[in-house]
């Protein structure tokens, strides 16, 4: 068409020009202008550092023991560790400071992010940014494939590199534009997603088993350690951690912080209180929210906190006095002398281990053990100990960390004497500081895994064959949710989850398993659509041959699937499924029918509102007609119809009841508020970005500089 424009895709910071001209000089600007902001990550050291001490506020690890965060701008172990240099290592500084200002990441993408960097320089030799090129960044991804065995992270480095590319070419950091540099040996991996290839009449699709799934002899096992392990095992804690994690499905982080609390009964169900620790963007405010406990499991999660409750009073009281001395739980020494000798008989009593009084012990190695003197020339060897020697071996193991509250939710701070689940401060020796209470981490939980074999043999009737982490469990329910018919919408609420998406990372079945599933169900009648009702008027002999025509994927909805296959091409009426979407299909008879009753009334709300919010907006002349008001119009008519299929007798006043009545203002209050926040959190992470592109704009375009020139010259 004549005077048509072509269009092309718009890279970020594309609206800023550009001057590669100079790479030098830009990369001088960019530290400056980074060295101003990183007051703000809580570095308070010099530039030119090569450990940068961050501040561990923003850069908290939930459920660690982490007082300080450091970043190390040198190359990885692999090539040296030596520090970064010259204009390499500002890149990373600054490279840095800009990904975090961008979007907050932990500390553990940023050291990845840096180490990648490592490589480039290395395979630069001696050159410095700005003769950045496509050569160097290839070589410096063959050295990485070299040295990672890991598909995934090779993958992710090869990412990092483009990442990185891509920011030099933006600020103009080097001379050549790498924006769109891609490494040619880049493969995404199998487990990553995306279609598999696999035909449907692969017998093996049936018994494929994924490694995330816990087996159930491991359930077996774990369930007779439950029931045999003592209560005063140092290890039955842990224990307990695992019966939580197999009943409601949370992270071992939302497990290790949970309050202390009883079970909530309500009309509908029981419910627990815990924290959303994900996605909590570098701060401690979190929300404390309830979730529902399956019937079939309240009776084990009743069991562990009466448990908890029996068996940690020791640990309760001691974590309060901690928090009330800001120190360690000394009560076990009133009434006891500063000059009274204590032998070991009463430090075994007071909790110490029969070791205490070795030379080679804490206190023997500090000189603290006092002797006998010989009493008519026989030698006493009974050693003994003060009070104060006792109280520095308290203080010494104590941390400051310890009174602080762990987090805030709901506008109250949460201390160690609030939680739920305590143990004692283990030593390297493996003794129990019994005057120090402390939370659970990740790290402990992992040290107990090593020891679980051995807790077999003593109490359990076999081994665990099966190696697992504490994130399979989550993983084991929301398949066995998945394969029970649960919507992914469903799942995605019970487990606390912001994006659906993240739902199918916990979905073992694979595609091809569902496809062949919903066809045995199409088969029964046990699905409706347009596309079933056409299967059951054909012959019996011809349906089969029909289905595998037409059901090849099968894609969760949350209201229904659809039978599109996307490898064959887009879809034409992509978001249009409610408004007679032939491939549009849904269960007869759905694992929560009350559920899906209110979310079919929450879209066809959602579209009603459109619908007349559009026309008093902008109201259609006389004689006019508007597709889009049909289309709206259509959808509400099809999910009515879907929603008189669960309740009979729904018709559009009750939508309006629906509405009328606020049952709709907790879909749309909280999401409004929300997306409200989330504009404010942009608009200060973009304001002072924003700032500098307008004076920089202003400076060349209504203010340029013009040079002084002399009068008489």
């Amino acid at each position: 068409m004549k005077g048509a424009k072509s269009y092309k895709r718009r890279y970020r910071g594309a609206l800023l020009a550009v001057d590669r001209s100079d790479p030098v000089s830009n990369l001088k600007v960019l530290v400056s202008k980074s060295g101003e902001r990183i007051a703000s990550l809580g570095v308070n050291h010099e530039w030119e550092r090569v450990v940068w001490t961050l501040c561990p506020t923003v850069f908290a690890l939930t459920g660690k023991h982490i007082e300080s965060v450091t970043l190390n701008f040198s190359l990885p172990q692999s090539l040296g560790a030596q520090p970064l240099q010259g204009g390499w290592a500002d890149v990373a500084r600054a490279l840095f400071i800009q990904r975090e200002r961008e979007q907050h990441k932990s500390v553990s993408s940023h050291r990845t992010f840096v180490a990648t960097i490592g490589y480039i320089q290395a395979a630069a030799r001696n050159r410095g940014v700005e003769q950045l090129t496509s050569a160097i960044l290839n070589q410096a991804c063959q050295s990485l494939d070299q040295d990672i065995a890991s598909a995934q992270e090779r993958y992710k480095r090869h990412n990092i590199v483009s990442e990185f590319a891509r920011r030099c070419s933006e600020l103009g950091l080097c001379y050549v534009d790498l924006k769109g540099y891609i490494y040619d040996g880049r493969s995404r991996p199998s487990n990553y997603g995306g279609r598999s290839g696999r035909r449907l009449d692969d017998p093996a699709l049936l018994t494929e088993q994924s490694s995330r799934i816990v087996a159930e002899p491991t359930f077996k096992v774990l369930g007779e350690l439950f029931k045999q392990v003592p209560r005063d095992h140092k290890y039955r804690v842990y224990l307990l951690i695992i019966t939580l994690l197999v009943s409601l499905g949370r992270r071992l982080s939302e497990i290790t912080l949970l309050p202390k609390q009883r079970l909530e009964k309500r009309v509908s169900g029981y419910y627990f209180a815990y924290l959303k620790l994900k996605a909590a963007q570098g701060s401690r405010q979190y929300e404390l929210t309830s979730m529902p406990v399956m019937t079939e499991v309240v009776p084990l999660v009743e069991a562990v906190l009466l448990e908890l409750n029996d068996t940690s009073a020791e640990l309760y009281a001691c974590a309060e006095e901690m928090c009330r001395t800001q120190g360690p739980d000394l009560r076990f020494l009133e009434g006891t002398a500063d000059d009274e000798p204590l032998y070991k008989t009463r430090l075994l009593e007071m909790g110490f281990p029969s070791s205490v009084l070795s030379p080679g012990g804490w206190f023997g190695t500090r000189g603290m053990i006092k002797w006998d003197l010989a009493i008519r020339g026989v030698v006493k060897k009974n050693g003994f100990l003060f009070r104060h020697d006792v109280e520095c071996y308290c203080r010494a193991h104590y941390k400051a960390r310890m009174p602080q509250p762990l987090y805030m939710a709901g506008g109250r701070n949460y201390f160690i004497k609030d939680m739920l689940l305590l143990k004692w401060l283990g030593t390297s020796s493996g003794h129990y500081i019994r005057q120090i209470a402390d939370t659970v981490t990740a790290a402990s939980f992992d040290k107990f895994l090593l020891h679980l074999e051995s807790l077999c043999i003593e109490y359990a009737s076999n081994r665990i064959d099966q190696k697992f982490t504490s994130h399979d469990f989550r993983h084991t329910m929301n398949d066995a949710l998945d394969k029970g018919g649960l919507p992914e919408l469903m799942q995605t609420e019970y487990f606390g989850r912001k994006n659906p998406n993240d739902t199918k990372a916990y979905q073992h079945t694979s595609p091809e398993v569902k496809a062949l599933k919903i066809r045995e169900e199409i088969m029964l009648g046990r699905v409706g659509g347009a596309l079933a009702e056409r299967v059951m008027r054909l012959p019996q002999d011809k349906r089969e041959a029909f289905l595998a025509s037409k059901v090849r994927a099968v894609h969760d909805l949350g209201t229904g699937m659809c039978f599109h296959a996307w490898e064959s091409g887009p879809c034409d009426r992509h978001l249009d499924c409610h408004s007679g979407c032939h491939l549009l299909g849904w269960p007869k008879q759905p694992a929560e029918p009350s559920q899906l009753y209110e979310e079919l009334l929450r879209q066809a709300g959602q579209h009603l509102l459109q619908l007349e919010m559009g026309e008093s907006i902008f109201p259609l002349a006389e004689g006019t007609d508007s597709s889009w008001s049909k289309h709206l119009c259509l959808k509400i008519y099809n999910i009515l119809d879907r929603a008189d299929e669960l309740v009979p007798g729904t018709e559009l006043n009750d939508l309006y009841i629906y509405i009328n009545s606020g049952a709709f203002d907790k879909h749309v209050v909280p999401k409004l508020i929300e997306d409200v926040g989330k504009g404010y959190e942009l608009y200060l992470k973009c304001r002072d970005r924003f700032n500098d592109a307008c004076k920089a704009y202003a400076e060349t375009t209504f203010f340029p500089v013009v040079p002084f020139v002399p009068v008489g010259r």
